[in-house]
């Protein structure tokens, strides 16, 4: 497939941010090997890792660019420590991607067709499935609702029925996985770290849409993942207290009265649920952590 008017195909640079996930991040590699795309670079960003990851990554793939941080900067700080050395080395793409992720050979190929059909597209995401079952769609894209957990992701647990199958601009892509051009990470800038992890996603993407960019859903791009593996699952309290802070940072951002009236309806309506449900889960600890989040959302303007 051409992807650049019969001239050398652009430079995709693969970022991989790893914290304590080596046999995660060795799957992710080993899969990103068999990518059809020619000019893919992979680069794993270690943000402080004690497991041994790096000594790993070097064993087993010495070609693979490695950045140790030293610490933890989170999900944002992080891949921005990449996408600074991606751009710096030319590259004309960066594709964001969580070290629990596994893809279709030709998906690196699939979003930068698709980025070489519209020079506005500025970032660009696959049909992403869940691990288990792997029929089970986790993100056809993201609308941004401005009320209940303010973002949602279009088709998370439907089973693929080809439902969407056509490609869409959308609101946001989730962070697990997306292309960005060049350019808008030179106009738009990189992930905003006052998120640290989290909506750093709608936020980059709604950036990007107010300075005309488009937000294309590929759905002939396909990728695997299995969600969570940074925070220990997705109800757990770390994941929950970022979640209500930075839910509260984006409507402080974005939303506008109207927008808020809604919000602040649906916190009324769904926390005392929230509670009941998911204390007789056994998860008190996480919804303790998630109005925290949203108290200190609401405290501390950012």
């Amino acid at each position: 497939m051409n992807t650049n008017n019969g001239h050398a195909p652009p430079r995709v640079v693969a970022l991989i941010l790893n914290w304590n996930g080596r046999s995660d991040t060795l799957a992710c590699l080993r899969s990103l090997q068999q990518q059809t795309y020619p000019a893919l670079i992979p680069l794993v960003v270690d943000n402080g890792s004690q497991d041994g990851s790096a000594a790993a990554i070097r064993a087993d793939f010495p070609a693979v660019h490695l950045i140790e941080t030293g610490a933890n900067l989170g999900f944002c700080a992080g891949n921005n420590a990449g996408m600074t050395w991606a751009l710096a080395q030319g590259a004309d793409f960066v594709l964001l991607l969580n070290n629990d992720t596994w893809f279709d050979p030709a998906m690196t190929q699939e979003l930068v067709a698709e980025a070489g059909r519209d020079p506005q597209i500025g970032l660009a995401g696959p049909k992403i499935y869940q691990a288990k079952p792997p029929t089970v769609l986790w993100s056809a894209g993201g609308r941004v609702t401005f009320w209940g957990n303010v973002t949602a992701m279009r088709g998370f647990g439907q089973a693929d029925r080809g439902q969407y199958d056509s490609a869409a601009d959308v609101d946001y892509l989730p962070g697990c996985g997306i292309l960005a051009r060049r350019q808008l990470l030179e106009t738009v800038g990189l992930l905003d770290p006052a998120y640290f992890a989290y909506y750093e996603d709608a936020d980059w993407a709604m950036r990007a849409r107010r300075a005309g960019w488009i937000v294309r859903y590929v759905p002939s791009a396909r990728m695997w993942h299995k969600g969570g593996a940074s925070t220990g699952g997705f109800y757990n309290p770390r994941e929950k207290y970022l979640s209500g802070v930075n839910a509260v940072r984006f409507m402080r951002r974005y939303a506008h009265a109207g927008q808020w009236v809604l919000y602040l309806i649906s916190l009324a309506a769904g926390i005392p649920w929230l509670i009941i449900r998911e204390s007789a889960r056994g998860r008190s600890a996480a919804v303790r952590a998630k109005i925290r989040g949203l108290v200190d959302g609401f405290r501390y303007k950012s």
